[in-house]
């Protein structure tokens, strides 16, 4: 199930960022083993990332599998994310022609 991480407001424009488990085995993703543990520990989040550009009826949409941050919040702002909200820009520009 997903979860709302983050949401803003542009003119007519919503962006949100939602966040919900992984089930890819992170022996499947990653070499290093301390990558690995620090999974199982808990000490890393490692989630699947959705973000959603809302402009009026359209909605465009990007995923993202595997990411591990600290804190599912610090994908918030990062590269990724920025590619991430563009790339869902660009699908709901396509919808709204």
């Amino acid at each position: 199930m997903e979860k709302l991480i983050h949401e803003r407001k542009i003119g007519n424009v919503l962006i949100q960022t939602y966040v919900a488990e992984e089930y890819t085995p992170p022996e499947d993703v990653f070499y290093f083993q301390e990558d690995i543990d620090a999974v199982h520990s808990g000490e890393l989040d490692y989630f699947h990332v959705t973000v959603k550009v809302c402009f009026g009826l359209h909605t465009g949409i990007d995923r993202l599998g595997c990411c591990t941050y600290r804190n599912c919040n610090d994908f918030i702002g990062t590269a990724e994310w920025r590619d991430m909200v563009c790339c869902a820009t660009k699908a709901c520009r396509f919808l709204h022609r």
